[in-house]
């Protein structure tokens, strides 16, 4: 098969070959990383060869992309947080009494909206992660520094 791209859309293949490679293999240390992604992104840039200006490299391409990127991460990762925080809240592991309440008087649905809508408009500033056990260990530390 053979398909014939004008200058244009080669530039646009080779940003959406690098987004779709970004997304799949962002967060992956290299040796976990999705190798037919690599390989085929690696390809098209090869393919692209003089289409592609030598001085692209993915820092550019980076560059060219980063406006989708931040929309992506905007749009998705509130949903996204939402859904696992209401996921587990609603699920049998979640033990904490305090949201018991929460749990008999508002559906799982509702609970998760309620969550996305509050960080679409606030932004991750009210999430608080709390580490008990962290805590617990920078007690102690502080306490042996106080003993000296």
């Amino acid at each position: 098969m053979k398909i014939i791209f004008l200058e244009n859309e080669v530039d646009t293949l080779v940003e959406l070959a690098y987004l779709g490679n970004w997304i799949a293999n962002a967060t992956k240390l290299s040796d976990k990383r999705i190798k037919r992604f690599d390989a085929l992104y690696n390809k098209i840039l090869d393919q692209a060869g003089s289409e592609v200006p030598k001085e692209m490299n993915q820092e550019d391409l980076y560059d060219n992309v980063e406006e989708i990127i931040k929309e992506y991460e905007t749009d998705i990762l509130p949903s996204l947080f939402a859904k696992m925080f209401a996921d587990f809240l609603y699920s049998s592991s979640c033990g904490v009494n305090k949201f018991a309440f929460i749990k008999n008087c508002v559906s799982h649905k509702v609970f998760r909206a309620l969550c996305e809508r509050e960080l679409r408009t606030n932004g991750f500033k009210n999430v608080q992660i709390l580490l008990p056990e962290l805590e617990q260990e920078i007690a102690k530390g502080l306490m042996k520094e106080e003993e000296r």
